[in-house]
């Protein structure tokens, strides 16, 4: 994903947008040389990863809930028990795509992101400011 990858001198705080690991690095270090930043002992690069919207493994309480309603319905009470593996991740994949477009089209897919697999890079103990 482009703009995957940011920086941070503090492990908090990241900023940018950058397609590679070596460009965030890269570019933090020239920030650091064009600011007054004595404080800095290592740059952090960071994954940009979305929010996730949990759409996903609800398979199983949709089948338990169309079965519990079909019993009380003075129906069968085994019918769906014999779905098989593949036909329990497709019905999961149907419902997570069906989610996944009902909050896109309402506005309702959780905004923000994360920062994950943080790699520190540590600087010199001593930097001259040339």
């Amino acid at each position: 994903m482009p703009g995957s990858f940011a920086f941070s001198f503090d492990r908090v705080s990241f900023k940018g947008r950058f397609d590679t690991r070596l460009e965030a690095l890269r570019a933090a270090e020239r920030a650091l040389q064009e600011s007054d930043n004595t404080l800095a002992d290592a740059i952090y690069i960071a994954r940009r990863e979305g929010i996730d919207p949990q759409t996903t493994g609800h398979a199983d309480a949709v089948l338990a809930d169309m079965r519990r309603r079909m019993a009380a319905a003075d129906g069968d009470p085994n019918w769906l028990r014999l779905v098989n593996d593949q036909q329990h991740a497709e019905l999961d994949d149907e419902l997570r795509q069906t989610i996944e477009r009902w909050l896109a089209k309402h506005n309702l897919l959780p905004g923000g992101e994360k920062f994950e697999h943080i790699s520190e890079h540590p600087l010199p103990t001593v930097r001259s400011r040339a």
